[in-house]
């Protein structure tokens, strides 16, 4: 958390970055404005051009600068993302609680049941104010005015929304799969059709990367218009709102917009049939089977499959393959180096006592299996030493060096048993403060060191105690992880466990991922780039590449 601090030492920081999620939450309530005005000029089968939507919708955003307004903000910027509500296509609509929180919450009951019970609290929150919105844009209300009148309108009918809401957006994604395989089956016709051999496949690896990005686009916008539409929709049915009649003619105008749309969609496929893409099918080709190397860091050593930070988890990691074990080291009171995430004993073997505090011999009678499957009861928490020695060649280390602020010569204890063993290059020494890194790249110049940080901000790459750095996922991005290789320095991120953000963050180029599930993320990184159940359709329908 020295990361953290820092951040919060730096008044202009703040300011800049609250600064910039005002700007960010204007423009996303603009976004949620222009669709709502849509709405209200298509019930009132009154046409608007973009140019007069967008003017109203500046018009009407500007509203939130004034003084009683400006909770709306925090309503659209946290309230509705938290609530997991893609109303915008903005980068909140995949918004989520960094994962060292998370983490932190899910490791306590206590913290479980509140985090559970307030994310609850929020839901109701939105829903009840679902409406303040469309309050606030219609009918020029204040922001709590707004709400005064939303928990009215939904004091009778408020869990009936909620389920058809949960429902609507499953038909949603019903339907992106049935058009996403329409897309495919389309591809899939045209390449066997009018093409042969590896150029059907080419031309099919290609066509479905471009339809995929575009897919991506409309999906996330369309889902926010959708969903703005849908309580629209229940905003005007409980405001009892006259229904406007319309002429014969508006009732083709649908049909009329989807032959336009299904014959944009046929002109571009036929297209694709008499370009050549081979050479651009060639670099997608390479993309999918691209095999640069990934580091897979086994976290507290492995600790999904064996209890954290111990031998059993070490030949776990081992086993499965792992490039490194991550692996916390703190002193003891009579300075020996045990193997410790926490700074007290109690949630992994239930003895109440700071590391500190207690010498060696003491450590060496806590079960660290305990809390665990009964096969690991017994399992003693390691020294540090006996993690080099049982690690030797088949694994690498990311020894972490935590500082409790009750440490003697953890630096200097470390390096030494390091350079006993000639473990060096087998090792990597990481901590979140940087004075010990500071210490380490003075004594021990030939060791490698890594930042670790939950937060990223400022020029990071000019830390010249850091060779390396590992990253919360929240807050990495593109363009730091070029600004690091472009720097020479290597970036790892954490904590990843599922394929999805794993496939995410390996497609971004990081160098390395820290997970619990090591086994997960060797078998995404063996198939990176591929779909098997779409490459099985492919060699059915195209044929088996050579």
């Amino acid at each position: 958390m020295d990361n953290v601090g820092r951040l919060f030492s730096a008044p202009i920081l703040i300011l800049g970055l609250l600064f910039l999620l005002f700007l960010l939450a204007f423009f996303i309530y603009m976004e949620i404005t222009g669709i709502i005005i849509y709405f209200d000029h298509s019930r009132r089968d009154d046409p608007v051009k973009v140019r007069g939507l967008l003017f109203q919708s500046m018009k009407k955003a500007f509203v939130v600068f004034k003084p009683f307004n400006l909770p709306l903000l925090v309503f659209v910027i946290l309230f509705m993302p938290l609530a997991g509500i893609p109303f915008t296509s903005g980068p909140f609509q995949g918004f989520e609680i960094p994962g060292f929180i998370l983490d932190f919450i899910l490791e306590n009951k206590v913290l479980n049941v509140v985090f559970l019970i307030v994310m609850l609290i929020v839901v109701i929150i939105v829903f009840r104010l679902i409406f303040s919105l469309h309050e606030v844009v219609l009918e020029n209300k204040s922001f709590f005015g707004g709400c005064k009148e939303s928990v009215r309108k939904t004091r009778k009918k408020f869990i009936f929304p909620i389920f058809s809401f949960i429902i609507w957006n499953i038909l949603y994604i019903a339907f992106e799969i049935i058009v996403a395989a329409a897309v495919i089956a389309i591809l899939l016709a045209a390449a066997r059709f009018f093409h042969t051999g590896l150029e059907a496949r080419d031309y099919f690896w290609f066509n479905l990367t471009v339809w995929s990005g575009l897919g991506i686009v409309l999906s996330t916008i369309g889902l926010a218009v959708c969903n703005l539409g849908f309580i629209s929709v229940y905003y005007y049915e409980l405001s009892e709102c006259e229904p406007v009649e319309r002429s014969k003619d508006d009732k083709h105008i649908l049909q009329r917009l989807l032959k336009k749309v299904v014959i944009l969609v046929m002109v571009f496929l036929i297209l694709g049939m008499y370009i050549d893409n081979t050479p651009y099918a060639v670099s997608v080709a390479m993309l999918r089977d691209d095999k640069a190397h990934v580091d897979i860091v086994a976290h507290r050593g492995g600790a999904m499959f064996a209890p954290e930070n111990t031998l059993a988890a070490l030949r776990e990691s081992i086993d499965s393959k792992a490039d490194y074990a991550e692996i916390d080291v703190q002193e003891t009171k009579d300075g020996e180096l045990v193997i410790m995430h926490d700074s007290n004993f109690e949630r992994t073997t239930g003895v109440k006592k700071n590391v500190w505090e207690v010498n060696l011999d003491e450590v060496r009678q806590y079960d660290a299996g305990i809390r665990t499957a009964y096969r690991y009861k017994g399992e003693k928490i390691p020294t540090l030493e006996e993690m080099i020695q049982e690690a030797g060649t088949k694994i690498k280390l990311m020894i972490e060096l935590k500082s409790s602020g009750h440490e003697q010569n953890l630096e200097q204890s470390t390096v030494n048993l390091i350079r006993q063993y000639q473990y060096q290059e087998q090792c990597m020494i990481v901590s979140m403060d940087r004075k010990i890194l500071k210490k380490v790249k003075e004594i021990a110049p030939e060791i490698k060191t890594g930042s670790i940080s939950a937060v990223a901000y400022g020029k990071i790459e000019n830390i010249k105690e850091a060779d390396v750095f590992s990253l919360e996922a929240t807050f990495v991005t593109r363009s730091l992880i070029n600004r690091l290789k472009d720097s020479g320095k290597p970036i790892y991120v954490w904590t990843l466990n599922n394929e999805k953000s794993i496939r995410k963050y390996v497609d971004m180029g990081v160098d390395g991922i820290i997970t619990d599930n090591q086994y997960l993320a060797s078998y995404v990184l063996d198939t990176r780039g591929q779909d098997l159940m779409l490459d099985g359709i492919v060699d059915k329908v195209l044929g088996k590449q050579e």
